[in-house]
């Protein structure tokens, strides 16, 4: 219940903020959000990278260079569908931001698609 308030006001934030942008704004907040997420991407990436690292420490084992690849393989593209690509797709975003600026919808539904 907490998380449904929370999307709610998070709504009426995103509302209340921009009722008065034009376009090129919105399309510069996207811009923006988009760049977060790109760094947030490298973040993820990284913390794969510890956690197979950590793996590897935790069983007393050395990893072969498949296995590693294999490993990374596996949890980047699930690591950014769980923080990044969900929200991304989630139907209140979609639909508050499709209602906000229907282009700048199209532009975030591309990049959610490249992340699944």
């Amino acid at each position: 219940m907490e998380e449904a308030q929370h999307a709610k006001l998070d709504t009426l934030m995103v509302e209340s903020l921009s009722r008065d942008l034009d376009a090129a704004a919105i399309d510069a907040a996207v811009s923006e959000y988009l760049e977060i997420g790109g760094m947030l991407d490298g973040a993820l990436a990284q913390q794969v990278e510890f956690d197979v690292d950590n793996l590897a420490r935790a069983t007393g084992r050395s990893l072969s260079v498949a296995e590693r690849e294999a490993f990374v393989r596996a949890q980047v593209p699930g690591q950014r569908w769980t923080y990044l690509g969900s929200g991304m797709t989630h139907p209140k975003f979609v639909g508050t931001l499709t209602d906000l600026h229907p282009a700048a919808a199209e532009r975030v539904a591309k990049v959610a698609e490249a992340l699944s």
